[in-house]
């Protein structure tokens, strides 16, 4: 495992190969700039009894007059400390999973974040990576994701490989990284509330030495309780098992 600084030193140098690289892509211009992931608090992430790596399509940040992205020249953490930043769906469903998980509370004992706005503060020690580094829209076809994942894939891998996360959450995005079909005999197992809806499900694989969950993206409506409740459980599986 790295020590803080040698993690520290290796997210800067990934954050300054994501601008190398935009730049040579032309995506860099007065108006727009990547927007920059990782880990917020990297000595929490590496004392966190288990390391998460959250992989997500892409950020955003505002449109121009034409509604296309702009922005960007900022750390993803620094959203974290804005104001409204609770009201974010995406957080707000990773923040559910990761405090419940934590603190071994499901749905009905978890606390409103709209009440305790410091849970937010979990997301600051976990991983964090976009399969886009540019601002975005907030609705990504998948021609548009594999698209992303065509374009940074190198980068990607290499974020995967250097924080070294003991399992990895993939939100609506595992199908851009791995072949599911392919990945049936390594599927450990799939937590599903049958009774309720399911099709909302977190898979757990163990693949090349690595944990993997695949869940639909936390910022789908509908059944907020289910998606929380398997991926805690999910989760625990992991940490059971790794």
């Amino acid at each position: 495992m790295k020590t803080i600084k040698e993690l520290t030193d290796a997210q800067n140098a990934l954050i300054d190969e994501i601008q190398e690289f935009a730049e040579s892509k032309n995506l860099v211009n007065e108006n727009t700039c990547p927007i920059y992931d990782g880990v917020a608090d990297i000595e929490s992430y590496l004392k966190s009894s288990l390391k998460i790596m959250w992989v997500m399509k892409e950020p955003y940040d505002d449109k121009d007059e034409n509604g296309r992205p702009i922005g960007g020249g900022w750390y993803m953490w620094e959203a974290f400390e804005r104001e409204n930043a609770w009201k974010q769906k995406s957080w707000k469903g990773m923040t559910y999973a990761v405090y419940g998980f934590r603190n071994n509370l499901y749905w009905d004992k978890l606390p409103a974040i709209r009440q305790n706005k410091n849970m937010l503060d979990e997301l600051k020690s976990v991983a964090y990576i976009n399969m886009s580094k540019m601002p975005g829209l907030n609705d990504t076809k998948d021609s548009q994701a594999q698209s992303y994942y065509n374009l940074w894939k190198d980068i990607l891998h290499k974020q995967m490989e250097v924080y070294e996360p003991d399992v990895f959450i993939f939100g609506g995005t595992f199908r851009f990284f791995y072949n599911p079909k392919e990945l049936e005999s390594s599927m450990q197992e799939c937590f599903v509330n049958p009774d309720v809806n399911p099709s909302i499900k977190a898979v757990v694989y163990k693949y090349n030495g690595r944990w993997l969950i695949s869940v639909r993206h936390p910022s789908r409506d509908g059944e907020k309780e289910v998606y929380i409740d398997t991926l805690i459980d999910a989760l625990k599986y992991v940490d059971e098992h790794k």
